[in-house]
């Protein structure tokens, strides 16, 4: 509760946004401590982000919980907060918080899938208040798809975000669902279906959470690597955007491993983005070791066909950028990749190539690819 200093400070703000702001944090944070920075000189802004980390790591969630509502400072960002507060786990709880100020079922779909021992049937019943695909696809299809020669007063730009951001957990929570129910390969055929939507470039962030998930769930072990390419080759970036920094390290080895060792038709511009991106989290050594690989690889399928791998002015830049990266990587390792340049630009020397180890290249780093 407000003690005597609190309501005092409290007084001091005559801002609304402020004052709710800084009811919950007095609350939550009882008497200043020496040297803080007094709740009144603090923005809305400043006072919102310190509720929400408090909420989001109460030892006790739902004590946070009841002393908000008592006071009559519990909104619906506060029952958020708490509802992703790990230590909220109780099923009971969940829903209690969750119905307390009409979270959207969407996430809490999303806490649920997060418990160490997911419910089915909790997320089931969850799940049926989450608007169907085609409705959300329809919804979509008018937010972003605005009427021509029309005004749009921010206020409006503003909501059709918001509408957007809601719609994007939606479709979060039925690919979360779908994997849970039908497996990893109908939730990518479903992913398959939402990627061919007419999306316009601005608005393609829609399918980012939930592509995000689907690429997650593919890169557990054993991962499924056809697709894990497959969204990589749509958008390589959000290599970048998954967690757990040497887990994604182990994962691009095995993934550059399968693309120049075991794909019949190794997806090219997919493995060299993949190589770029990675660099910060690969060493040196083995970010030319694998560009070496996959030119040999990429050499040796443009000698037989030409017209079905990408130029030599692609593949070439690549390996020009690689190679003024590569300047901590072992003497022999940038050696390699200077020779590999020479042939790309002396293409007589190709019979050399081929006395060099073009044919053997399958077993150079083989060791080192194994993870």
């Amino acid at each position: 509760m407000l003690n005597e200093q609190s309501r005092k400070t409290l007084a001091m703000s005559s801002n609304r946004l402020l004052h709710d702001h800084m009811k919950a944090f007095l609350i939550l944070a009882g008497s200043p401590s020496p040297g803080s920075t007094p709740a009144n000189r603090q923005t809305p802004q400043d006072l919102r982000r310190a509720v929400r980390a408090r909420l989001s790591a109460a030892s006790d969630p739902m004590a946070a919980y009841e002393e908000l509502k008592s006071s009559g400072a519990l909104t619906r960002e506060s029952c958020h907060a708490i509802l992703f507060n790990p230590n909220l786990s109780d099923y009971h709880n969940i829903d209690k918080i969750a119905t307390e100020n009409y979270i959207p079922a969407s996430y809490v779909v999303a806490k649920l899938t997060k418990l160490n021992s997911p419910l089915p049937a909790a997320i089931a019943t969850w799940m049926r208040r989450v608007p169907p695909p085609k409705f959300l696809w329809n919804f979509i299809r008018e937010l972003t798809h605005p009427q021509p020669h029309k005004h749009h007063r921010l206020e409006e730009v503003d909501n059709r975000n918001r509408s957007l951001a809601q719609c994007q957990m939606d479709l979060t929570a039925h690919m979360s669902y779908t994997i849970i129910k039908e497996g990893i390969q109908r939730a990518f055929q479903l992913w398959e279906s939402w990627i061919k939507k007419p999306l316009p470039i601005p608005h393609r962030h829609v399918l980012k959470l939930p592509t995000l998930k689907l690429l997650h769930d593919a890169m557990q072990p054993p991962p499924t690597v056809y697709i894990i390419q497959e969204i990589l080759s749509w958008q390589p970036a959000l290599l970048l955007s998954v967690p757990k920094e040497e887990f994604r390290q182990k994962w691009v080895i095995k993934f550059l491993s399968d693309c120049i060792h075991k794909s019949p038709d190794c997806p090219y511009e997919t493995a060299i983005s993949v190589i770029e991106l990675s660099e910060e989290y690969l060493r040196p050594e083995d970010t030319a070791m694998y560009s070496n690989l996959i030119i040999r690889r990429w050499y040796k399928d443009y000698n037989k066909s030409p017209s079905l791998v990408p130029d030599v002015e692609l593949v070439g830049a690549f390996l020009s950028r690689m190679i003024s990266r590569c300047e901590r990587a072992s003497f022999y390792m940038r050696a390699e990749l200077e020779r590999l340049k020479s042939f790309l630009e002396n293409p007589s020397d190709y019979n050399e190539f081929r006395q060099w180890g073009l044919e053997g290249y399958a077993n150079d780093g083989s060791e080192a690819i194994e993870v």
